[in-house]
């Protein structure tokens, strides 16, 4: 199967130093090791350094069966900031016109949520081109705080509350059934997994 990953925001193998890996490196890696081809679309922006990643090329191969797509974006200095909505924004589209010129479509996009307009770019790629999508919802953000706030504060968190809306109809889910999920777009058909049934567990590398 090939897996699209979408997460920005976290350490890739490739950055400088001993990067210790998250949940979408730990996936990626997972699948590969099963025999599965994943490949990673992220930021060229390093959120961590709220710096550039310096790369030699827009793609990094970590091993034959695990790649990674960096995208550009407008970069930002603070998390809590216009420039970093803009930021998002500009890396969703960056990412929908950059999978569209992508050869080999994927057979399921797991797409990490927040970020809020690539989760939507997402689903829009995978309605247009009949792939399922998972959106791994990680953080109830900015839904949480549209109950926090009252009056004209609460109005823009009640305007991205909204385009949730947008993700109507995708599965969402916890980690340990995410490939459960997936497969459940294929009605059932574990042949396309390594061995005789899955197991859930990643590896804590």
């Amino acid at each position: 199967m090939i897996v699209w990953l979408i997460k920005a925001g976290e350490p890739t193998p490739v950055d400088p130093g001993v990067p210790r890996l998250m949940r979408t490196g730990n996936l990626a890696q997972c699948l590969a090791d099963r025999g599965h081809t994943a490949i990673w679309w992220t930021a060229a922006f390093d959120h961590q350094r709220k710096a550039f990643r310096r790369l030699m090329a827009p793609t990094a191969s970590v091993d034959p069966r695990f790649s990674i797509r960096f995208v550009r974006s407008l970069g930002y200095a603070k998390n809590v900031s216009l420039r970093r909505w803009f930021d998002d924004i500009w890396l969703a589209v960056a990412m929908y016109r950059q999978m569209s010129r992508e050869g080999a479509k994927p057979d399921v996009i797991v797409c990490a949520y927040p970020l809020i307009f690539a989760s939507i770019v997402a689903v829009a790629y995978g309605k247009r081109n009949k792939r399922p999508v998972i959106v791994d919802v990680r953080d109830m953000w900015p839904d949480i705080w549209v109950t926090l706030t009252r009056g004209p504060l609460s109005l823009p968190y009640r305007l991205f509350a909204f385009l949730n809306r947008a993700l109507a109809g995708v599965s969402s889910a916890a980690p340990p059934v995410l490939l459960q999920l997936g497969m459940h777009f294929w009605n059932g058909d574990w042949s396309r997994l390594r061995g005789s049934e899955p197991r859930w567990m990643l590896p804590s590398r």
